[in-house]
């Protein structure tokens, strides 16, 4: 303690005429010119979502979300990893269901040093991710805060305090800490922070300032607590006519075609191959899938869509199980989007069947009323229910991959 203290004289020392408000000032000064001299940018951002009942001293994987976060002309914009354009809609809109934050991106920043609702209080110098920094605390009251937690269909603005540390010599921000206070009660939350990591990250030609990692938490008002820990990487400068992929370089692109849109007729039985291999275990909400049809499907004797035609979706959910056999996971895919030659049409089919061994079963397709003995001894659960335009099926094994290749039976 004493050697701490004797280096924050000490650096203060070579400051002799800055105060703490005029570091903080200076502090201000550098994260705010950072803030302007980003370019639109997009980040792949990971979330891994988890949960601990209050019963429970360890937490429990939920799920694993990948989207693409993009801080535009001042906003966070949204997108699944291979979509056209990101949407103008909320994260909570996008995943549906569980905890999810946003404002990590850049907004809490905006918000802390480019406005004056914060309080701040120098605290002083210490060691943050083994670098001398310099912390001060701060608080902004519920009647001038911007901060929205929203439970469900409910939603309400809490005050907020916390912490920020900046590099001693750079001023750069290291880590920045918010807690909320004056929680609506209608919310039934009893507790909810952010934790953001900041580090120097290269987009095109220039290194900037970005976080790095955050780590959100929530405890509802009977001690359940919800924890979601994100990643960001594979950041890169965002142009409006992108395609939001993190692949790797690709050769120049041909010519572009004119693609004309279509619609499929109902009723129409699709035999299936996956293009895209799946490990279950590390695989993502958001993660981009391909299949390819393998033979033409005809229609009053006319082909519909020719063989060879390629279907594109994401995987929607993810989720661990136990039965009596052993650990199974459930995999839930949408296909959205046919093309074929010139042709682009959006699809809306369900999964019928999977023509392999039995490792797999879908529970409400054809396959339903002939189960396998070892899927007969799960129990109903709503998460076996499909939703509109999924296909959902069981696979077992503790690690299991879904390879490419693999023939399904889905119906439009």
């Amino acid at each position: 303690m004493l050697r701490l203290a004797l280096w924050t004289c000490l650096w203060l020392s070579g400051q002799a005429t800055v105060s703490p408000d005029g570091l903080l000032e200076r502090i201000r000064r550098t994260v705010s010119a950072n803030l302007a001299r980003l370019p639109n940018y997009t980040c792949r951002q990971t979330i891994e979502r988890s949960v601990r009942l209050a019963s429970s001293r360890r937490f429990k994987a939920v799920d694993t979300l990948r989207l693409e976060v993009a801080f535009v002309g001042g906003k966070e914009l949204f997108a699944w990893p291979g979509a056209e354009k990101f949407e103008e809609q909320r994260i909570d809109q996008m995943v549906g269901s569980g905890t999810i934050g946003s404002g990590n991106f850049a907004l809490h920043v905006a918000a802390l040093f480019r406005t004056k609702e914060p309080t701040f209080s120098y605290v002083g110098g210490n060691l943050q991710e083994e670098r001398r920094a310099i912390q001060y605390d701060f608080q902004v009251p519920r009647r001038t805060s911007g901060y929205v937690i929203k439970i469900g269909p409910k939603s309400g603005v809490a005050g907020y305090h916390g912490s920020f540390w900046v590099d001693a010599e750079a001023l750069d921000l290291i880590r920045l800490e918010i807690h909320a206070d004056d929680i609506p009660p209608e919310l039934e939350v009893s507790q909810a922070s952010d934790a953001m990591v900041y580090g120097r990250m290269r987009i095109g030609d220039s290194d900037f300032l970005l976080p790095l990692s955050s780590e959100l938490s929530m405890v509802d008002i009977n001690g359940n607590e919800s924890r979601n820990r994100t990643r960001f990487d594979g950041c890169r400068q965002y142009l409006g006519q992108s395609v939001i992929t993190f692949g790797e370089p690709v050769a120049a692109p041909e010519p572009t075609k004119q693609i004309t849109s279509t619609t499929l007729p109902t009723g129409l039985s699709l035999t299936l191959a996956l293009k895209t291999p799946i490990d279950v275990a590390s695989a993502a909400v958001g993660d981009p899938v391909s299949a390819e049809l393998e033979r033409a499907v005809k229609k009053d004797g006319s082909v519909v869509i020719p063989e060879g035609a390629r279907l594109s979706g994401r995987i929607t959910r993810v989720l661990r199980g136990e039965a009596r056999f052993g650990p199974y996971y459930l995999v839930c895919l949408q296909l959205f989007r046919l093309e074929f030659d010139h042709d682009r049409s959006d699809f809306h089919g369900t999964l019928q069947d999977i023509l392999a061994d039995n490792r797999y079963y879908v529970p409400h397709g054809s396959a339903a009323g002939r189960p396998l003995s070892q899927w007969s001894s799960l129990p109903r659960h709503p998460a076996f229910e499909p939703r509109p335009g999924e296909g959902i099926f069981l696979v077992r094994g503790d690690r299991p991959r879904i390879p490419a290749g693999l023939r399904m039976v889905w119906r439009n």
